[in-house]
């Protein structure tokens, strides 16, 4: 007697479980499940590598152990909702690490589920941001004392887009037209602050920078209040990483009053 078992469907459950459990553990990201008390039931070498405790330390226990103090309640929080079945959207937070190192990390949550649909726990992918977070904090400063030397700059500092509109206007230059930064960022230059009666030449002048005449030139500004004043303009063409023009930055001198 022979008796052949089709297990076509059985074989592939072990591939397809076989594939994700090596995608799991070779992700540059910490993977880990837990249940809902927040027992720890998985635990992938990257969320070794990150927060310094092995497997056999993690699995079995609670999850609390990687959070700090004063934010105990923010896991309570996430186990409630996954409990009401209710999404927890992605969030950025601090976690604890062995050596009890705090870490940036981001994090995404997902419920988990049993065959029948009933909820039996989360999984929670927590990714390493501390390296960016550093970035952004050092580019935050780099652009804080870059907005300071504008700001207290006696000249006029000025950036244009290739179509000539404001991207750039320090505290000088936006008291010398009377408009606030907010009102001038975007606008035209020329149309806003150049007397009408040379918009033309000036609006020559921009192009002939744009393709490299880099003299130094004098023309009015007109305030919103109608009063004109020279301004004598030092320029120079900005290009981005591929070198390709991008606009123009220019530092203007006061040379008085005009009429």
């Amino acid at each position: 007697v022979v008796v052949i078992t089709d297990i076509t469907d059985r074989r592939q459950t072990q591939v397809d479980s076989s594939r994700l459990a090596a995608i799991v553990e070779s992700s540059d990201d910490a993977i880990l499940s837990k249940d809902l008390d927040g027992i720890i039931t998985s635990w992938n070498a990257s969320a070794e590598k990150i927060f310094g405790y092995s497997a056999a330390e993690m699995i079995g226990s609670s999850v609390m152990r990687l959070i700090p103090p004063d934010r105990q309640g923010e896991e309570q929080h996430i186990l409630e909702k996954i409990r009401r079945g209710e999404r927890v959207p992605h969030f950025e937070t601090l976690r604890q690490t062995k050596s009890g190192q705090m870490i940036d990390v981001s994090v995404a949550i997902s419920p988990l589920k049993d065959a029948q649909g009933n909820i039996i726990g989360a999984s929670k992918v927590a990714r390493d941001i501390s390296q960016r977070k550093r970035a952004d904090e050092a580019l935050r400063h780099e652009r804080d004392r870059a907005q300071r030397f504008l700001d207290t700059a006696e000249v006029i500092l000025l950036g244009l887009d290739l179509e000539g509109r404001i991207t750039v206007i320090n505290r000088k230059g936006c008291d010398l037209v009377g408009w606030t930064e907010a009102e001038l960022l975007g606008r035209d230059w020329i149309d806003t602050c150049v007397p009408k009666r040379i918009q033309s030449e000036v609006r020559q002048n921009f192009r002939n920078l744009l393709n490299g005449d880099l003299r130094i030139i004098a023309n009015p500004i007109l305030s919103n209040a109608g009063e004109e004043r020279l301004i004598e303009w030092r320029s120079r063409v900005l290009f981005d990483d591929a070198g390709r023009v991008i606009g123009t930055f220019s530092s203007g001198f006061t040379q008085g009053t005009v009429g």
